[in-house]
Protein backbone atom coordinates (compact mmCIF):
# COMPACT_ATOMS: atom_id res chain seq x y z
CA UNK A 1 0.00 0.00 0.00
CA UNK A 2 2.72 2.47 0.90
CA UNK A 3 4.51 1.66 -2.35
CA UNK A 4 1.32 2.30 -4.32
CA UNK A 5 0.83 5.68 -2.65
CA UNK A 6 4.48 6.53 -3.37
CA UNK A 7 3.81 5.72 -7.05
CA UNK A 8 1.01 8.33 -7.01
CA UNK A 9 -1.95 5.94 -6.84
CA UNK A 10 -4.68 7.36 -4.63
CA UNK A 11 -7.77 5.20 -5.06
CA UNK A 12 -6.48 1.80 -3.93
CA UNK A 13 -9.18 -0.78 -3.37
CA UNK A 14 -8.77 -4.18 -1.71
CA UNK A 15 -9.72 -7.75 -2.55
CA UNK A 16 -9.55 -9.80 0.63
CA UNK A 17 -9.53 -13.47 1.31
CA UNK A 18 -12.29 -15.14 3.32
CA UNK A 19 -12.73 -13.11 6.47
CA UNK A 20 -12.88 -16.21 8.67
CA UNK A 21 -9.15 -16.62 7.95
CA UNK A 22 -6.74 -14.79 10.26
CA UNK A 23 -4.48 -13.96 7.31
CA UNK A 24 -7.31 -12.26 5.42
CA UNK A 25 -8.27 -10.18 8.45
CA UNK A 26 -4.65 -9.11 9.01
CA UNK A 27 -4.16 -8.10 5.37
CA UNK A 28 -7.39 -6.15 5.42
CA UNK A 29 -6.38 -4.47 8.69
CA UNK A 30 -3.12 -3.36 7.03
CA UNK A 31 -5.07 -1.96 4.07
CA UNK A 32 -7.45 -0.10 6.39
CA UNK A 33 -4.59 1.30 8.47
CA UNK A 34 -2.67 2.66 5.46
CA UNK A 35 -5.88 3.89 3.83
CA UNK A 36 -6.82 5.85 6.96
CA UNK A 37 -3.27 7.17 7.38
CA UNK A 38 -3.69 8.72 3.92
CA UNK A 39 -6.86 10.47 5.15
CA UNK A 40 -9.26 8.27 3.19
CA UNK A 41 -12.56 7.04 4.52
CA UNK A 42 -12.98 3.25 4.41
CA UNK A 43 -16.30 2.25 2.87
CA UNK A 44 -17.73 -1.04 1.67
CA UNK A 45 -17.52 -0.02 -1.97
CA UNK A 46 -13.70 -0.03 -1.76
CA UNK A 47 -13.23 -3.72 -1.02
CA UNK A 48 -14.54 -7.16 -1.90
CA UNK A 49 -14.25 -10.42 0.00
CA UNK A 50 -13.45 -13.56 -1.93
CA UNK A 51 -11.83 -16.92 -1.55
CA UNK A 52 -8.22 -17.63 -2.47
CA UNK A 53 -8.85 -18.63 -6.10
CA UNK A 54 -7.99 -16.76 -9.28
CA UNK A 55 -11.67 -16.95 -10.31
CA UNK A 56 -12.51 -15.03 -7.15
CA UNK A 57 -10.09 -12.28 -8.20
CA UNK A 58 -11.63 -12.08 -11.67
CA UNK A 59 -15.10 -11.71 -10.20
CA UNK A 60 -14.09 -9.21 -7.51
CA UNK A 61 -12.27 -6.81 -9.82
CA UNK A 62 -15.34 -6.49 -12.05
CA UNK A 63 -17.52 -5.65 -9.04
CA UNK A 64 -14.95 -3.18 -7.68
CA UNK A 65 -14.78 -1.30 -10.99
CA UNK A 66 -18.59 -1.04 -10.92
CA UNK A 67 -18.64 0.14 -7.30
CA UNK A 68 -15.63 2.45 -7.55
CA UNK A 69 -14.92 3.63 -11.10
CA UNK A 70 -12.23 5.97 -9.76
CA UNK A 71 -10.10 3.01 -8.53
CA UNK A 72 -6.58 3.27 -9.94
CA UNK A 73 -4.90 0.37 -8.07
CA UNK A 74 -5.87 -2.71 -6.11
CA UNK A 75 -4.30 -4.43 -3.09
CA UNK A 76 -4.98 -8.16 -3.52
CA UNK A 77 -4.67 -10.57 -0.60
CA UNK A 78 -3.00 -13.47 -2.45
CA UNK A 79 -0.93 -14.03 -5.59
CA UNK A 80 -3.33 -16.64 -7.01
CA UNK A 81 -6.20 -14.18 -6.72
CA UNK A 82 -4.05 -11.41 -8.27
CA UNK A 83 -3.63 -13.61 -11.37
CA UNK A 84 -7.40 -13.54 -11.76
CA UNK A 85 -7.40 -9.76 -11.40
CA UNK A 86 -4.85 -9.41 -14.18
Amino acid sequence: MSHLFEQDYHEIDHISGPMEWWEARERQAAWIYIWQEADHKVTDDHWMEGNWSSASGSYAIVILFQQDPEMDAVFVAKDQKALGVM
